[in-house]
């Protein structure tokens, strides 16, 4: 049975406390909506984990969105050890994206 809440409003800065255990760079100040295609399988598979295991530890993910952002986060990370002495690795030529808006808006 489904039920109703009401959702906290925005988060200030104030309120703003690390939920992730990716690394702190690793997290842009602003968001930018893109769309990917994943297989059924393993966006089930997220989506399973991330319900099961929110609240369960300190810094639980509260959306599938910081859950997949932490993942992609903390795997660019091991990357950036394993193959560019821990250091970020050099920008590339973007894509053209849609406008970029700060969190919170």
């Amino acid at each position: 049975m489904w039920t109703t809440k009401t959702l906290p409003g925005p988060r200030t800065d104030a309120d703003a406390t690390p939920t992730s255990a990716a690394p702190a760079h690793a997290l842009p100040p602003t968001v930018t909506r893109r769309t990917f295609t994943r297989a059924e399988k393993v966006i089930d598979a997220a989506t399973t984990a991330h319900k099961r295991l929110r609240g369960v530890y300190p810094g639980a993910h509260g959306s599938l969105n910081s859950f997949i952002e932490a993942a992609i986060a903390d795997h660019t990370h091991r990357l950036e050890h394993t193959y560019n002495d821990g250091q970020p690795f050099p920008d590339v030529e973007k894509v053209r994206r849609r406008k970029k808006r700060t969190v919170g808006q």
